[in-house]
């Protein structure tokens, strides 16, 4: 499966620099790809439902979160990357570890 999120912002990025009958055909692009990501999204979040119903809770929200993520291209043209870019740091409560001495 090739990278939706990438084949969507190079066609934003191309639409930038492009005009006249090029950047119609590159909107027509951009809206092709944009239902497919939307379709994807829709296929997981159908997928989710059937698991949840089989009671299989990991796999259904393992479908969510991919659903969500392939929404957030459609919002930015990017993969939603919370999960790499942590917003709080993990630090030690005082009293913890080794003694200094």
């Amino acid at each position: 499966m090739h990278d939706l999120g990438a084949e969507l912002q190079g066609y934003k990025d191309e639409l930038a620099v492009v005009d006249g009958d090029r950047a119609k055909a590159v909107r027509g692009e951009i809206d092709r790809v944009s239902k497919a990501i939307e379709e994807r999204a829709a296929e997981l979040e159908n997928g989710a439902s059937e698991h949840e119903e089989a009671g299989q809770d990991v796999p259904a929200a393992e479908a969510r979160v991919e659903a969500r993520r392939y929404r957030a291209m459609l919002d930015d043209g990017q993969e939603d990357t919370a999960e790499s870019k942590p917003t709080e740091k993990a630090v030690p409560a005082r009293g913890q570890g080794r003694k200094r001495g």
